[in-house]
């Protein structure tokens, strides 16, 4: 397979990202079915495609059991941070998708993202020589990769959006008083017993997002604290 790697990197030093994109996944596709049949020892899987019977894919490869109910031991030996990225490029709704708008024609192929081919030819190349002993030259990149978090996870974009929202409300000027009695006619806003289980469900969401912001952060406890303080 060493011509198509040879092709994939040409492509990118000649800035034909797509090109280069097309020839690396079924590379890694092919890597990745190697070594999902060795690990699970079942080397019936390794045949591509076949007018008999289909061919194991990323969707089998990714999953946490196999058809028999087996766990899968390709997240094992992989790890965490390269199968969320696995997931991040190749499956997440709201992730770039490669191979499905590839395959799809779908993606403009004269405007191709070079950061995605970027990320591509570089876990790509990570994963071939995690797996032999030529790898010295790219530990610091093995290294980098060994740090990947999910950008395209529902958690991981529900996270962003809490730390844009508390940038967003840290830079807001100073709100103006109301008085009560004008928050008193404001319908919708009447303060009742029907407003506790609101507030009680609100502060359980804050406690549980708590756990993902920086640990020196505290403005969404100050927000809850000012809540209660005000019903």
């Amino acid at each position: 397979m060493l011509p198509f790697w040879v092709a994939a990197l040409t492509a990118f030093r000649e800035h034909r990202y797509a090109d280069c994109v097309i020839l690396l996944l079924p590379q890694l596709e092919t890597g990745l079915r190697l070594l999902f049949t060795t690990v699970n020892k079942c080397p019936n899987r390794l045949l591509t495609a076949e007018s008999s019977s289909l061919y194991t894919t990323f969707d089998e490869m990714l999953t946490k059991q196999l058809n028999d109910k087996d766990i899968n031991q390709l997240p094992l030996i992989l790890g965490e941070p390269s199968m969320e990225f696995l997931w991040d490029f190749l499956n997440h709704q709201e992730g770039p998708r490669v191979r499905d708008h590839l395959s799809h024609g779908e993606i403009n192929l004269n405007e191709f993202p070079r950061e995605i081919a970027n990320q591509i030819l570089a876990f790509s190349v990570t994963l071939l020589c995690r797996f032999s002993e030529e790898h010295t030259a790219i530990e610091p990149l093995i290294s980098c990769a060994s740090c990947y978090r999910s950008r395209f996870h529902p958690i991981a974009r529900l996270k962003k959006q809490v730390l844009e929202c508390m940038k967003s409300i840290s830079s807001w000027p100073e709100l103006p008083i109301v008085p009560e009695e004008q928050i008193q006619e404001i319908p919708g806003l009447e303060r009742s017993a029907e407003t506790s289980p609101c507030i009680s469900m609100t502060t359980e969401i804050l406690s549980q997002l708590q756990h993902h912001l920086p640990q020196n952060c505290y403005i969404l406890d100050d927000l809850m604290n000012n809540l209660l303080s005000e019903k």
